[in-house]
C-alpha cells in the first residue's frame, strides 16, 4: 500500500511527477464543480416547479424545503447550500424577508423556467 497516489510513478524527474499530480488534481476540481452545478440545478428546478404561483418571489422556508427535498434534512446541509446559492448569486434579496431568483445567472445552468419568466431579464413578464 502506497502513501501517495502517484508514489509508484515517482522518478528521478520531480517535474514529471508534479505535472502528473497537478493533472489529477485539476480533474478532481472539474468533477466537483460539475457535481455542484448539477445539485444547484436540481434545487432550483425543484424550487421553481413547487412554487409556480408565487411568480419568482420565495421565502426562506420555501427555499429550505427545496434544499431538503434534494440534498437532505440536516441543518448544516441546509445552511451550507443556502449560503452557496446566496454567494454564487443565484438568489437576490429585494426585501428583508423575500428572496428572488437571479434569472440571468440561472440561464447559464439551463434550468426549466415557467413560461411567464423571461430568463434574459430579471423582471417578470406581465407583472
Amino acid at each position: 500500500m502506497t502513501k501517495y497516489k502517484f508514489h509508484e510513478l515517482r522518478t528521478t524527474n520531480q517535474k514529471e511527477y508534479n505535472c502528473l499530480r497537478w493533472k489529477h488534481y485539476k480533474k478532481e476540481i472539474d468533477r466537483s464543480r460539475h457535481w455542484k452545478e448539477e445539485a444547484i440545478r436540481e434545487i432550483l428546478e425543484n424550487l421553481i416547479s413547487s412554487n409556480q404561483e408565487t411568480l419568482g418571489l420565495y421565502s426562506k422556508g420555501q427555499i429550505e424545503k427545496a434544499i431538503i427535498q434534494v440534498r437532505g434534512i440536516d441543518q448544516r446541509t441546509i445552511k451550507n447550500w443556502f449560503k452557496t446559492l446566496w454567494k454564487l448569486e443565484y438568489l437576490v434579496q429585494p426585501k428583508p424577508t423575500v428572496f428572488q431568483l437571479n434569472y440571468q445567472k440561472i440561464a447559464s445552468l439551463d434550468v426549466k423556467l415557467p413560461p411567464q419568466i423571461d430568463p434574459l431579464q430579471t423582471k417578470l413578464r406581465g407583472v
